[in-house]
C-alpha cells in the first residue's frame, strides 16, 4: 500500500477503516509497512489527508498451503 500524500489506516476483518462521522474506526490500523498474512483475510483501506478519505480499497487474500 502507498499514497503520496496523507496516512493510510486499513482493516484486516473486512470492516471500513473509517467511522461512521468521518473518523478513525476504533479497530483501524495506520499502516506503516507491511502486513502479516497468518489467515485468509480481507484487507480494506482508505488514505486519510486531514479531514478527506479517499475511496475505499479492497483486497481478498487467501493463504495456499503445499
Amino acid at each position: 500500500m502507498e499514497s503520496p500524500e496523507g496516512e493510510i489506516y486499513y482493516t484486516t476483518d473486512g470492516s471500513d477503516p473509517r467511522r461512521v462521522g468521518g473518523g478513525v474506526a476504533d479497530h483501524a490500523l495506520r499502516y506503516r509497512g507491511g502486513v502479516e498474512l497468518r489467515r485468509a483475510m480481507t484487507i480494506k483501506a482508505r488514505v486519510r489527508l486531514a479531514d478527506d478519505w479517499s475511496a475505499l480499497s479492497e483486497a481478498k487474500f487467501k493463504i495456499l498451503r503445499n
